[in-house]
Parts: structure tokens; C-alpha cells; sequence
């Protein structure tokens, strides 16, 4: 799989709406250096309509990704179901205006889509990657999450004894 099997061909496009699949396997992740993700068996449906000055796409993704557990090391498969839109206007240069909208020129001949499906891959990935067995919510991951405070504050009060030195300050206080 390479990079240019996600490109479309928009030049010679008719003002009018189109359907594009793709399929993504391991080897996509290959492409991208660093990939958090290796492995995934996804599906990509684009509908793509273009008008006199911009084409606007909305991306369906479904299928599955493998991660690693967080807190045991074991790999699973992540459920992933995207829905994403992107827009490209037609200008005079190319460049990104939003995280949704880039700018391209006329001239423009292919839209290269596989760095934008990536990217939309990737944020979906959870900061917390947890094995599915451990999102169960056993009582004892419960505890392991809860905070505890305590304050010194309480520990004093709790002391009957008084600070002579407070006690000095509540007498001034109480002269007063």
C-alpha cells in the first residue's frame, strides 16, 4: 500500500456528488513513522461533492485498531467508528485555513487523503488505552482511581490541646 492509493482525482471532476471506498490494513500504518498504531482493519467511506468553488468531504470510518494496554502490555482490538468532514476551497495557494478547511489552487489535479485519514485515526486513539477487561468497572480499579485528601488542618481540631501561641491571639481577639 502506498500513499498515492489515497489519492483522488478531482481535476477532470463534474460538479456533482461522488462515492469513494478504501481499505486500510497494516500496511497503511507503515507508511507514517513513529505510528503509535500498527495494526487495524478499517474501512473508509468518502462522500465528496463538488461544486464551482470547493469540494466538501465527509469521511465514515468503521472497523478496528490494535492498541496496547496501558496497564497490563496486552494487545486488543479498539472498536472504531469516525464520522469527519473537510472542505477545500479553491484559491490561489495551498495552505490549511482551519483544521477543517484548506485552501487549494485551481491548478490542483489530486487531493492527497491519507495523511488526513491518519490524522483522524490517531486523534480518535483514547489518551487512557485500557483492555476491555478492565473497563468492566470491578470495585477494586474503583478504588485505585479514588483520590483521598486529608488536611492537617482536621488533625489539629481534632486535638484538644490548643497552640499557646493561638490561645495568646484568641485572648487579644477577645479583649477587643
Amino acid at each position: 500500500m502506498k500513499k498515492r492509493d489515497f489519492h483522488i482525482n478531482i481535476y477532470n471532476l463534474d460538479c456533482k456528488s461522488y462515492d469513494y471506498t478504501f481499505k486500510i490494513d497494516n500496511s497503511f500504518f507503515d507508511l507514517f513513522e513513529d505510528s503509535l498504531i500498527s495494526k487495524g482493519d478499517l474501512e473508509i467511506g468518502i462522500d465528496l461533492v463538488k461544486s464551482e468553488t470547493f469540494i466538501d468531504l465527509e469521511f465514515q470510518i468503521d472497523g478496528w485498531i490494535e492498541l496496547e494496554c496501558d496497564r497490563s502490555l496486552d494487545k486488543f482490538k479498539y472498536p472504531l467508528h469516525l464520522r469527519e468532514h473537510l472542505i477545500f476551497k479553491f484559491g490561489d495557494e495551498n495552505k490549511e485555513l482551519s483544521e477543517e478547511v484548506f485552501e487549494i489552487s485551481a491548478e490542483t489535479q489530486q487531493l492527497d487523503l491519507s495523511d488526513s485519514i491518519f490524522e483522524f485515526i490517531r486523534v480518535a486513539v483514547p489518551m487512557k488505552k485500557l483492555h476491555p477487561r478492565y473497563d468492566q468497572g470491578f470495585e477494586e480499579d474503583e478504588e485505585e482511581d479514588e483520590i483521598i485528601y486529608t488536611s492537617r488542618v482536621e488533625e489539629e481540631v481534632e486535638n484538644d490541646e490548643v497552640d499557646p501561641r493561638w490561645q495568646a491571639l484568641k485572648d487579644l481577639k477577645k479583649k477587643e
